[in-house]
């Protein structure tokens, strides 16, 4: 939405009971929460979509087994090219 700004600006609507900034340009209109400048709806010709904030998890967030198997192999190769202490205090003079 990178054509929003001052030039686009058409006004205030609520939407939802919140006050939103709304910008038009051509067919596209988009409303942005007054507060906190997050989208909130869009809508181009006959196609409208909504944004909805959600509430952040209240566990930790598992990983899927093959995306987790794939960060600890990058973790590993990361450590692997990293110097190990006992090389850097030799380095250091230590």
């Amino acid at each position: 939405m990178d054509w929003i700004s001052v030039i686009t600006y058409a006004g205030v609507e609520s939407v939802n009971g919140r006050p939103c900034l709304v910008f038009k340009k051509d067919d596209i209109i988009a409303w942005t929460d007054a507060e906190t400048r997050y989208p909130v709806k869009w809508q181009r010709g006959d196609e409208t979509r909504e944004f909805v904030e959600l509430s952040p998890p209240t566990s930790i967030q598992q990983l899927p087994p093959r995306i987790q198997s794939l960060a600890y192999a990058v973790k590993r190769d990361c450590r692997k090219d990293q110097p190990s202490s006992s090389s850097r205090r030799l380095r250091q003079g230590g």
